[in-house]
């Protein structure tokens, strides 16, 4: 992940031992001799995101995140990317925060077409079960932590037509996964 390579390289790199560092942070690797990064950049997963937008139309975009660096590169590069977009973060939280009930009816009454929830997978339960509690449904796209389909039935069906970019994960894999580590 992001924040464990950008602890972990800095250490590998000055020791000159291999590592392979599965994060979507470019700088990771940068410049480095002994670290490979694979995955997307966030930046490119923030492209192909507002790109399928556009598609639909959608210009005025709200962001909801944690503070955590993963998160913020998402928003630098759907910022990066926008051209008539507006991209705004309505809102930011800490890793340990989970009541969202006052951010979210404070989001109930802001204009927006596209919320981006951008919150760790526990974060991510909580918000949606209190927007349901809240009678708050608004559209929304999020990262690959909407990629849990436990996640997606603990979160009582807000998180249903979510829009999101990830990396294919076969049936068979995930099988595999869930056997091995019991969850997804």
């Amino acid at each position: 992940g992001v924040e464990p390579s950008r602890v972990t390289a800095p250490i590998a790199e000055s020791r000159k031992a291999a590592m392979v560092a599965a994060t979507q942070f470019s700088e990771t690797s940068a410049g480095k001799q002994y670290i490979i990064r694979f995955l997307n950049t966030g930046r490119e997963y923030s492209a192909t995101l507002l790109s399928y937008l556009r598609t639909q139309h959608i210009k005025n975009i709200a962001v909801f995140q944690t503070q955590l660096s993963f998160f913020q590169m998402l928003v630098d590069g759907l910022q990066d990317s926008a051209r008539e977009e507006k991209i705004e973060v309505v809102g930011t939280v800490l890793p340990t925060d989970f009541d969202f009930k006052s951010q979210l009816l404070r989001l109930k009454n802001r204009s927006f077409e596209i919320l981006g929830v951008y919150l760790t997978p526990p974060q991510v339960k909580q918000f949606f079960q209190h927007a349901q509690e809240l009678n708050f449904h608004p559209r929304v796209f999020g990262s690959t932590t909407f990629e849990s389909k436990s996640l997606l039935a603990d979160s009582w069906k807000g998180m249903e037509g979510a829009i999101f970019t990830h990396n294919a994960v076969t049936d068979d894999f995930r099988t595999k996964y869930q056997a091995k580590f019991g969850t997804d």
